[in-house]
């Protein structure tokens, strides 16, 4: 996986990354961004949580978009702990998720964040919103029998 040892730098975990930096000066003010990819059932989860700085584009293309382009499972993107974005992280984000739904059936449990929400809406129209993971699981189920009668 070369976009984990590229990034190794910044913190990679098994389950994710984390990305630590003090910002302007301040020690105290600690940014983290972290991933985590889940196959339960017929989906896979993939998690996001923090916030989406400077340093993130790199980190999602590298490790999140690359490895997660394929795949026959729905994917359910969870952005609902997302605790703040920049404007270079948001980018990245709505790109990486853009990128998927090209490639795959993409749900996306939608930010808090208003904005991001809207880019994300306006970005690709195919993609489908639910307010949380358990949601997106009930509507996957319930769509699986259609897809293997047709």
């Amino acid at each position: 996986m070369p976009g984990l040892r590229q990034h190794a730098a910044s913190g990679v975990q098994k389950d994710g990354l984390q990305d630590r930096r003090a910002c302007q000066g301040t020690q105290d003010l600690v940014m983290t961004f972290h991933w985590h990819h889940d196959r339960r059932d017929s989906i896979e989860i993939l998690s996001l949580s923090g916030h989406a700085g400077l340093t993130v584009p790199d980190l999602i293309i590298a490790t999140v978009a690359e490895r997660l382009t394929h795949g026959d499972r729905l994917l359910v993107i969870d952005l609902t702990e997302m605790a703040g974005w920049g404007h270079v992280g948001r980018t990245a984000v709505v790109e990486a998720v853009r990128h998927l739904s090209a490639h795959r059936r993409v749900m996306v449990c939608p930010p808090r964040d208003k904005l991001t929400l809207w880019a994300l809406r306006e970005s690709d129209l195919t993609i489908e919103m639910c307010p949380d993971v358990d949601t997106a699981r009930s509507r996957a189920e319930q769509q699986q029998p259609a897809a293997k009668e047709g």
